[in-house]
């Protein structure tokens, strides 16, 4: 597998973000994208030694 940088964690990290901030996003809207933030964590720390979880969850905008 390919290591993943923290370039590519801020991409997904800021799409994420942006979803939540999005106007017509509705609570279960939100609800789904914080669930997709942590489903990544539970990913994205296999791919990376220096994974720092609660840095991405605040970089999602999501609360832990």
């Amino acid at each position: 597998m390919t290591t993943m940088t923290r370039q590519h964690f801020a991409l997904i990290a800021g799409t994420l973000k942006d979803e939540l901030q999005h106007v017509a996003c509705g609570e279960d809207q939100r609800a789904m994208v914080r669930s997709v933030a942590h489903a990544f964590v539970r990913t994205l720390h296999r791919t990376n030694p220096n994974f720092n979880r609660a840095r991405f969850l605040r970089a999602c905008g999501v609360e832990e």
